[in-house]
């Protein structure tokens, strides 16, 4: 088959097999399942209402059921073209009405089923397709929420097991007052809960559907007691309560929603790429470099380098934030690019949205795992970069001021001895300073830290 112009193209026989060029539409399985709920829930509102024959609403229902266990994955097709919108729906009504018209003939009836003026009926392609990528996000949404859950024990348990690590904490890549690798993985994982949570709520708005909208939001093409009922029959087989949108209109013409909602998977992305790029700099070396914490060995680096071993998960980690902060500007753009009633009909957002959720679930799980969870800290090192004059200086401004602080490191870096050797030698400190001000753990626990600034100033 050759690609079409559509998102979604279906084939004409049971036995058909999409081009092997053109990526399936099986990779969205979550999608298709939900679209197939949809169907389902509108074959049975129509059967309620007297507009469809219970024996045809019976087997678009199985056939539905049938298309949700991936029974026609070999007849579904997707494309890199715009046209998501209309072309799946389409593309799905001919599969059911086809697969319903069998499952009648089985029976002896001798009863065609249309997949527009049966499977659609009381649809459109817009009302049916943005149904389903609502029902869908909600599910995909919940994997996310599942894969960041070990990342945050794993740091939490990090965070515990470097507390007592000394280090030095860097600003634009300085050298800055001590702190501990606890303190930093402490904030890693305050950055990965605060975005889940954000993401959590965000959810929440993703159990909605636009069904007797049909094409404009005037509800043309839907018999009497079709939008009435068709949520209570969604809302039973999804297991949760999903409303009519607040304004059928709003919700055919607007993607700004999707907007937002991939801006929360973008920011959490953001928050694990960075702890990547962290990482991936706190292990540089192992010897030229930080060489603060060591990485799991995944890969081995070079041919010409021996021993060298990169930091692949990390990258990695990068990528996927970097490849989920493109698929944002094509949201971005996608989402305006519709005009009047209909709205954008751009399947790039849908498809950029489902990726970037695929990417960020896989991600996670190899980070968290491959990666994360084998970080060990090189504690001696730490602590001798973190007892240099100039950190320990930085922390002693904050307790004796900077004049004093600056005194006391000049004469370290001059004489080639410690900073507490300085502090020592100083005349003008009280008896005990330069012992509290080179106790680097000291100086890197808030508390104590306080009780020093209370002690000197």
């Amino acid at each position: 088959m050759q690609d079409t112009d559509c998102e979604f193209a279906a084939q004409g026989s049971d036995t058909a097999v999409p081009d092997e060029g053109a990526p399936r539409v099986t990779k969205y399985r979550g999608f298709i399942v939900a679209l197939a709920q949809v169907k389902k829930a509108c074959a049975a509102t129509n059967a309620e209402i007297g507009a469809l024959t219970p024996a045809k609403a019976g087997a678009i229902s199985s056939a539905c059921d049938e298309m949700a266990a991936g029974g026609f994955d070999s007849r579904l097709a997707a494309s890199l073209a715009d046209g998501l919108l209309d072309a799946v729906n389409a593309a799905a009504d001919r599969v059911l009405a086809a697969r319903a018209t069998g499952l009648l003939a089985e029976t002896g009836e001798a009863v065609a089923v249309d997949a527009r003026g049966d499977v659609n009926m009381g649809q459109s392609s817009l009302d049916a397709v943005l149904t389903a990528m609502s029902l869908a996000l909600y599910d995909e949404i919940g994997r996310v929420l599942a894969a960041t859950a070990p990342l945050e024990r794993i740091l939490k348990r990090k965070a515990d097991e470097f507390g007592t690590v000394v280090k030095v904490g860097r600003f634009g890549l300085r050298d800055g007052v001590p702190t501990t690798l606890g303190q930093e993985f402490s904030g890693y994982l305050a950055g990965i809960e605060r975005n889940r949570d954000s993401l959590e709520r965000e959810r929440l708005q993703w159990s909605w559907g636009v069904l007797g909208a049909t094409a404009a939001g005037t509800g043309l093409g839907c018999a009497p007691g079709f939008r009435a009922a068709v949520y209570r029959h969604l809302s039973a087989l999804c297991g949760r309560e999903i409303r009519c949108a607040d304004n059928l209109f709003d919700g055919l013409q607007a993607r700004d929603s999707y907007i937002v909602l991939h801006a929360r998977l973008l920011a959490l992305a953001t928050a694990a790429g960075r702890i990547g790029k962290d990482v991936r700099l706190m292990s540089s070396g192992p010897r030229g470099g930080l060489g603060e914490i060591a990485l799991p060995a995944v890969q081995p680096g070079s041919s010409i380098m021996p021993g060298k071993v990169n930091p692949v998960i990390a990258d990695q980690m990068m990528v996927i934030a970097q490849r989920i902060a493109g698929n944002q500007a094509g949201i971005d753009m996608a989402a305006s690019s519709g005009e009047l009633d209909g709205g954008s009909r751009s399947g790039l957002f849908c498809r950029a949205m489902l990726d970037s959720i695929d990417l960020l679930c896989r991600g996670l799980g190899i980070f968290t795992e491959r990666c994360v969870a084998g970080i060990t800290a090189n504690r001696e090192h730490c602590r001798e970069m973190a007892e240099r004059p100039a950190p320990l200086a930085a922390a002693a401004a904050e307790v004796l001021g900077p004049e004093a602080a600056a005194r006391i490191e000049r004469a370290a870096r001059r004489q080639g001895i410690t900073f507490r050797e300085a502090a020592s030698r100083d005349e003008a400190l009280p008896a005990g300073a330069a012992a509290d001000l080179a106790d680097a753990a000291a100086l890197a626990a808030p508390e104590k830290a306080a009780a020093l600034f209370a002690k000197y100033r």
